[in-house]
């Protein structure tokens, strides 16, 4: 392969590199250059060093007799000047974004405008231009977001000290909440609006708040936010949309359930019967039921485990027989001589009756058998039984 030599030209016998310079356009000796990279003859660059050039523009303007106008950058595809910048977000809304020195601040059009947030992202970028100091550039950044936030946070009415308000996000509910600061530690409980209502929400708040004033020990009031707050709310919560229902149950009319529940150590565990799975009444009774077995329990892991048990017999099953919500289907398991026999009956294919009325006559004819008998029954007959009840022949 050829090695690529430099172009060379030839001037009064001597040979030089060719090189131009950017400044004044003469060309010159790249040897003489001020570094080896460089484009600019030896006297541009002392001229330089002189200060005699303020500017590039007064550099050309010497060599060449024009004169150039510094005028800002713009972005070309927005019309921004230099350091600001905007980009739509996956909800349809513009972001302008102001950018200087690594401190950025972001303006949006849902909330703005997209004029006012223009304007503002433009103001903020001069701003932070003429600041430099990154010091004050984060002290301004820090004031202007307290602002915004107290802008955002405007209530109806004024709050008294320790409680806020949380506007309502599409992950959450807006909330009114009592928070409290020791030694260095932010202690905070919310109150739903959409649970109790705007004005109890409220004096739960006011009322919790003057409660943790009274404590100055912050293991106490940890243990007062894990522990008691949940019992307030219990207490203070709307009653059920149904009368006559006890504490802890409650109808659920848009799922068409009713479900038991019950708050321990911050935690809410509850368990639910639908109505179309096993009756208005029965599920009533077995939701009341099972909060009276909760009732009693002193520990997470107790009512869990209460749960657990509940949701494996649900009830209304014989010993043997469990559903699963997952995949839906009912299943039949029976241990003899040390091996379990397992029967499932889907949903899906035969119907929730049906699934459930062949689950139980399989339980009771397994209790029965013997081994070779159990083993015959789930490998041959139960297969056989489920063609012959598919195809409406049983």
């Amino acid at each position: 392969m050829k090695k690529k030599l430099n172009r060379r030209f030839n001037t009064s016998g001597k040979v030089y590199k060719e090189a131009h310079c950017y400044t004044c356009g003469k060309p010159f000796d790249a040897d003489t250059a001020p570094n080896s990279r460089s484009n600019i003859c030896l006297p541009c660059f002392k001229g330089l060093e002189k200060k005699e050039f303020k500017s590039h523009e007064d550099r050309l303007f010497k060599f060449s007799g024009k004169v150039y106008k510094k005028t800002p950058r713009k972005n070309k595809k927005s019309d921004l000047p230099v350091g600001v910048h905007c980009h739509q977000n996956k909800f349809g809304s513009t972001i302008y974004i102001a950018q200087y020195s690594g401190f950025k601040a972001a303006f949006s059009s849902k909330s703005l405008g997209h004029e006012e947030a223009r304007k503002k992202a433009i103001k903020v970028r001069k701003k932070m231009v003429k600041l430099r100091d990154p010091l004050a550039i984060e002290d301004y950044l820090t004031e202007l977001k307290k602002e915004r936030k107290m802008k955002s946070v405007k209530t109806d009415e004024s709050l008294p000290e320790g409680i806020g308000y949380q506007k309502e996000t599409s992950k959450s509910s807006a909330t009114y909440s009592a928070s409290r600061r020791i030694n260095g530690e932010h202690f905070i409980t919310h109150f739903s609006i959409s649970q109790f209502g705007k004005k109890k929400a409220l004096d739960l708040a006011i009322d919790t708040y003057k409660k943790m004033q009274k404590i100055t020990n912050p293991f106490k009031v940890r243990f007062f936010i894990k522990n008691e707050v949940p019992k307030i709310k219990d207490q203070h919560r709307p009653s059920n949309n149904e009368a006559g229902l006890p504490q802890g149950v409650s109808f659920k009319p848009n799922k068409n359930l009713y479900s038991a529940t019950k708050t321990l150590e911050g935690k809410r565990v509850y368990i639910s019967y639908t109505v179309k799975c096993y009756g208005k009444e029965k599920a009533r009774e077995l939701a009341i039921e099972a909060r009276n077995e909760m009732k009693f329990c002193t520990s997470l892991k107790e009512l869990r485990s209460v749960v657990k048990g509940l949701n494996k017999k649900r009830r209304d099953l014989p010993d043997g027989v469990s559903f699963n919500k997952v995949y839906s289907y009912y299943s039949v398991s029976h241990k003899i001589e040390g091996k379990v026999f397992n029967c499932i009956f889907p949903t899906k294919s035969l119907g929730e009756d049906l699934a459930k009325d062949m689950a139980c006559q399989a339980i009771t004819k397994l209790v029965k058998m013997n081994y070779d008998q159990a083993v015959d029954f789930t490998k041959n007959k139960v297969p056989e039984w489920k063609n012959q009840v598919k195809e409406g022949l049983v």
